[in-house]
């Protein structure tokens, strides 16, 4: 018995002779059999998906410890142990995100079975005000300019002394 090219193969030599209650003999057979591993392995949990909660930081070591774990699949193979790949290249740095990878479970002689799952950053936390800066202002033309430089310029100018005492108003 010889070892086949994987893990769980093997190839079995017999030599067949006969011979009869005479002492005749026929020529000898010889019998070979190759015993191939050809079923791929199966998985017994397969992969899952998950939401994390936004990080502003791309969620790494979440995503990290979710591709390291397979996605939670578990797989297993008849002949021989399994080794895992996956398709991930990448995901975006928001909190929006979302990437489906396919996990591969590929047995000794190259048998692979698949498990794809998602990994999704989602946001559900509102944004909140750290500090409020109360202003007082005025000017000898009556205009009143409030910018915010946060995300691109909101400008306001109000050019009646009654709106300004509106606003001065809400803000004391």
């Amino acid at each position: 018995m010889a070892n086949g090219q994987c893990a769980g193969s093997k190839i079995i030599t017999r030599t067949w002779t006969l011979v009869d209650a005479c002492g005749n003999a026929a020529a000898p057979q010889t019998q070979t059999i190759t015993v191939t591993d050809n079923i791929a392995p199966t998985f017994t949990t397969a992969a899952t998906n998950i939401v994390v909660q936004c990080n502003g930081s791309g969620n790494t070591d979440e995503l990290q410890a979710w591709l390291n774990s397979n996605g939670g699949a578990i797989a297993s193979d008849n002949c021989s142990n399994v080794t895992w790949t996956n398709n991930f290249n990448a995901i975006s740095n928001n909190c929006s995100a979302a990437v489906t990878v396919i996990f591969t479970a590929t047995d000794a002689c190259n048998n692979s079975s698949t498990s794809s799952a998602t990994f999704t950053i989602h946001d559900t936390v509102a944004p909140t005000f750290t500090a409020l800066r109360i202003l007082k202002y005025s000017n000898g033309d009556c205009t009143f300019d409030a910018s915010v430089a946060l995300n691109g310029d909101v400008i306001m100018r109000l050019t009646t002394v009654r709106l300004i005492y509106k606003l001065y108003l809400l803000i004391v």
